[in-house]
């Protein structure tokens, strides 16, 4: 049996990726800063799909140790992870904090997941995707953090999932990078927390409810496409209303 571990778990599109796995066979951790939520999400999930398949791990994914531990947990509960979906992420003004979690949350997981699934390092392989985003391909003036953090994201994944890499350590690392999604984290006062300042408050209040909303189902569902597809490095887009393709990366075109 496969095992995912999902960060951002508590919701959206962690929640729905969790679903998704768990109709396909595979037992699903999911990870998460808001116990309370988590926990009430695994526990409906637990009821349908049987308390063995599914468990919730509290995780603060800027700490190296309660990332690792909550990893560890995983495996001695549900068995050798082969999927990681580092899926966490925040609208925040704070560079750092938005640094931290966006990025630095999914290299932290993939070192982790590299050491461990990697054929180099005597594991068996698999898979790790990194949620991104439209923003880090795009310009977006209300909120240059997130989107400089989602491009990071995007350039990493290239980098670390090239073949180069996967040729050795048998890992295929892709991103995801869906339009706005239908959760919390783009609402108006979700957004604003990442908003640059007034007048990007202002732009957001004024074009907000123009924006299409991705269910966070679909988004859920173009992971699943990258876990079948064999694009190492590739960044599949998830837009409303469009069928799913592949970013061309760089000055590159082998994706498009």
């Amino acid at each position: 049996d496969r095992v995912a571990f999902i960060t951002g778990g508590a919701g959206g599109i962690g929640e729905a990726l969790g679903r998704q796995l768990l109709e396909k066979g595979c037992k699903v951790c999911l990870v998460d800063i808001q116990a309370d939520l988590g926990n009430t999400i695994t526990k409906k999930l637990q009821d349908q799909f049987g308390k063995s398949n599914v468990l919730f791990v509290k995780c603060d994914v800027t700490s190296d140790k309660e990332f690792e531990d909550a990893y560890n947990t995983c495996e001695k509960q549900l068995g050798k992870i082969t999927i990681l979906c580092n899926n966490a992420g925040v609208f925040a003004k704070d560079y750092r904090r938005s640094m931290d979690i966006n990025f630095g949350a999914i290299v932290r997981g993939t070192d982790l997941a590299l050491k461990r699934m990697g054929k180099h390092n005597g594991g068996e392989g698999g898979f790790i995707v990194n949620t991104a985003s439209t923003l880090g391909a795009c310009t977006a003036p209300f909120t240059p953090m997130y989107a400089a953090t989602k491009a990071a994201v995007i350039h990493y994944t290239r980098c670390m999932g090239h073949e180069f890499h996967y040729d050795y350590n048998g890992v295929q690392m892709n991103s995801v990078c869906p339009t706005a999604v239908d959760t919390s984290l783009t609402n108006l006062e979700g957004m604003k927390r990442g908003s640059l300042n007034r007048f990007t408050d202002k732009l957001l209040e004024d074009s907000l409810d123009t924006f299409p909303r991705l269910k966070p189902k679909e988004v859920a569902e173009g992971i699943l496409q990258v876990l079948e597809d064999h694009k190492p490095g590739a960044s599949l887009v998830v837009e409303v209303g469009v069928k799913p393709f592949y970013m061309t990366p760089s000055l590159l075109t082998e994706y498009s």
